[in-house]
């Protein structure tokens, strides 16, 4: 059985969902130690510098196989700042949502810790069949299956695999861990926000240069997202899209819904057709 550590670097967690996603990770082959602090410090789960010293302890856990997060929410950016990211551990960290700006934050950093975008233990137990089957072996090493969407624009297209959720990429915008996306694929999903919010998002990217060089984009859900009488979310983010001029596929099970397929954040992919294939990621 595989081992992982749970940290809750973002906001505050729910006990009884923890339970619930410790019992189901057990069920995948993963036996987790939760080491996450409840402490909330307003609506984050400790003070930053509990939240801190608990990640770099779990990164560089030779005990273990993996860095699990209990929850997204809020949190991430504003410890950035003051976290030493060279001096994370080698082991690998599986979350999504707030933890894109980790991702992030690894990435302009050069830091040698892999970031996996995939449930938290939160989402497992809502995460349908195909995700926790995807997580099971992403945990056990073994290479991940391509990833099926809807082609909008159509082309190939080869380079790291990097993004996450939308908004967090926004917020990011103008601090010394924005996203540089040159040369990449590009993902992107969001949760809970109206079109004209998405619309707001995808334009401060673009005139910040987000999108520059982005050799195409990968769209996973708009869960919960709002759109008009006449148009969808996914609608909007398209329209905005398409004038980037790169290959564009959407649907894919990436984001806040019940399909959450884990992925290697820089891993080298390759977009072609409706499929977005990975390189394979183990664990360690």
């Amino acid at each position: 059985m595989k081992r992982a550590v749970a940290v809750a670097p973002s906001s505050a967690w729910d006990p009884a969902r923890l339970a619930r996603g410790v019992a189901k990770a057990r069920e995948l082959g993963i036996d987790v130690d939760v080491t996450a602090t409840l402490a909330p410090d307003l609506w984050r789960s400790a003070t930053p510098e509990v939240r801190i010293a608990e990640l770099l302890a779990a990164t560089s856990r030779d005990d273990i196989d993996g860095v699990w997060l209990v929850r997204g929410g809020e949190g991430l950016l504003g410890l950035l700042g003051d976290l030493p990211l060279g001096a994370l551990g080698r082991r690998p960290i599986l979350g999504f949502s707030d933890a894109t700006a980790l991702a992030a934050g690894i990435w302009a950093a050069g830091a040698a810790t892999p970031f996996v975008h995939g449930p938290v233990l939160h989402a497992l137990p809502d995460a349908d069949d195909a995700t926790c089957e995807a997580v099971a072996a992403w945990w056990a090493g073994r290479p991940a299956a391509p990833l099926r969407g809807r082609v909008v624009v159509p082309g190939r297209a080869e380079g790291p695999l990097v993004g996450g959720n939308l908004h967090i990429l926004a917020s990011l915008c103008g601090t010394p861990w924005q996203l540089n996306a040159n040369g990449s694929i590009l993902v992107l999903e969001d949760v809970g926000e109206p079109a004209y919010r998405l619309g707001r998002a995808i334009a401060q990217l673009r005139a910040a240069g987000g999108f520059d060089g982005v050799r195409a984009i990968a769209l996973g859900t708009f869960h919960d997202c709002r759109g008009g009488a006449d148009y969808s979310a996914e609608d909007a983010v398209l329209r905005l899209l398409a004038p980037l001029g790169c290959p564009i596929l959407a649907d894919l099970p990436i984001g806040h819904g019940a399909a959450n397929v884990p992925w290697r954040f820089g891993a080298t992919a390759r977009l072609d057709a409706d499929a977005l294939t990975l390189d394979a990621a183990p664990v360690g």
